[in-house]
């Protein structure tokens, strides 16, 4: 995880240096309930993700968004002994192309499709990677100045692999952008 996030770091810092179409970078997280299933009944999960976002000059209203997420069952933050516990877990790594669009100065709606390649872990002995989709939605207010400053907002996001088990992670999220 650690190096997935300082890869994420380095490569997001050499995209602001490097391409001049670049019109704003941001990072964000947000965490969130949903249900993860793969081939199992659906179980109720805490999700968090990390995200970068890409803004370019040539496509003015669109929004490139990279990001990391992980969902688990609830259960396993919930303070019981869980020494020899399984917790089903999927993970996975998104491209999205998002669309903004602002409602009056500070309000604002978000809607975004995309591609995920998704680890269901939902059992001990499944490790199953799979390409998918995602499609999400928030609304959200913007507190920047300019182009740099933060956002937050709440919303929905699905993910869906296509092949073996079908696995999927549904969310009701918080999310949080700062905007360099």
């Amino acid at each position: 995880m650690k190096k997935i996030f300082l890869t994420a770091v380095i490569f997001q810092f050499f995209t602001v240096i490097n391409f001049g179409q670049i019109k704003s970078t941001g990072i964000g997280l947000n965490i969130g309930l949903g249900q993860i299933k793969g081939n199992s009944p659906s179980l109720t999960s805490l999700s968090g993700s990390v995200q970068f976002d890409i803004n370019t000059t040539f496509w003015e209203d669109l929004i490139i968004r990279l990001g990391y997420h992980y969902s688990k069952k609830v259960e396993y933050f919930l303070p019981e002994n869980s020494s020899g516990k399984y917790y089903p877990f999927v993970k996975f790594f998104s491209l999205q192309t998002l669309i903004k669009q602002e409602w009056g100065e500070n309000f604002f709606l978000e809607e975004g499709i995309g591609v995920v390649y998704l680890n269901d872990r939902t059992f001990s002995d499944t490790n199953d990677w799979s390409i998918g989709t995602i499609f999400s939605g928030l609304f959200g207010i913007d507190f920047r100045t300019g182009e740099s400053g933060f956002t937050i907002g709440a919303g929905a996001e699905y993910a869906v692999a296509f092949r073996n088990r079908n696995a999927s992670s549904v969310a009701l999220k918080i999310q949080s952008f700062y905007y360099f």
